[in-house]
């Protein structure tokens, strides 16, 4: 795939919301209405770049059920109303919380380590006002909010986020993140950029760090990277690194036994860490299309 410089990429994400927009026949609220023009005249410069239209043709092929999500959206009050206000940016951070069966191994597991990350988070210092968990983190593609880019069970893929928010079952809780201090735009594009050439990757079933011989990521190393890459720091979530949570210890060996694998020792990331990290200010989207007062 062809070089793809920052400035290129925030006009080309631009180009794809203008797209999006004139296909729903949604006002282009506060943005640059030249977006079209300058995306046609690049793509006519720089043809080669045409290769990173995928999210494109995928919004081309959901146009149907995107239009259906957002006349709900403009009609009724859900979170997806924050998408068409355009209050979400490409870069931002999408968390999820869905409701876990605590009496079960599987989500007892998930539960305890979110809570032992907190733990490990104020004993280093940070301050958790709420008590929030997540266990899910995607990145918005483009300044519509059409798609996200995530890592899941299946790999490294673009979601139509009429899509991504029908994964998640009735209950489950999302949370908007914006880094701070600001990330300027092209520093943000360049995120998005990484992470969207990463789709088609493998997921990380081990939680391994990626290498060039064995390039996968889970949800929230995918992020971690893509923005350790734009701003060009080893780490931008934390100060220090971050060891791999297992809690408890007897449910994660099990998971790693059926996998030929012992308990690794390493660092890495979890959702809930980036939504406590002081790089990090979130806010709940809440059923009634209200934004809570940031909680991180």
């Amino acid at each position: 795939m062809p070089r793809l410089h920052n400035s290129d990429m925030l006009i080309l994400l631009q180009f794809i919301s203008g797209i999006k927009m004139r296909i729903l026949s949604i006002p282009v609220f506060g943005r640059n209405p030249g977006c079209l023009s300058a995306g046609m005249k690049m793509l006519r410069q720089r043809p080669s770049h045409a290769a990173y239209m995928v999210p494109l043709f995928l919004l081309l092929q959901q146009r149907r059920r995107l239009h259906g999500a957002v006349v709900h959206a403009t009609t009724a009050y859900s979170p997806r109303r924050l998408f068409v206000l355009g209050e979400v940016r490409a870069g931002d951070l999408l968390f999820v919380h869905m409701p876990l069966n605590t009496t079960q191994p599987f989500g007892s597991a998930i539960q305890a380590t979110g809570n032992a990350t907190i733990d490990w988070l104020k004993a280093h210092g940070r301050s958790v006002g709420a008590h929030d968990t997540a266990v899910h983190v995607a990145m918005v593609v483009d300044d519509a909010a059409a798609f996200v880019v995530e890592a899941v069970r299946s790999g490294v893929r673009t979601r139509a986020i009429a899509d991504f928010w029908a994964d998640f079952p009735e209950g489950s809780r999302f949370f908007h993140g914006v880094l701070s201090p600001h990330v300027p735009r092209e520093k943000s594009a360049a995120a998005v950029a990484f992470a969207l050439q990463k789709v088609g990757l493998p997921y990380a079933e081990s939680f391994e760090l990626p290498s060039p011989s064995h390039e996968r990521y889970y949800c929230s190393s995918l992020v971690d990277y893509a923005y350790r890459s734009a701003l060009q720091q080893r780490l931008v979530f934390t100060e220090v690194g971050f060891p791999l949570m297992f809690v408890p210890k007897s449910f994660w060996e099990d998971y790693y036994r059926k996998m030929n694998q012992s308990l690794p020792h390493a660092s890495g990331s979890n959702p809930t860490l980036l939504l406590h990290s002081s790089r990090v200010r979130y806010s709940q989207l809440v059923e009634d299309g209200s934004i809570f007062a940031p909680a991180g």
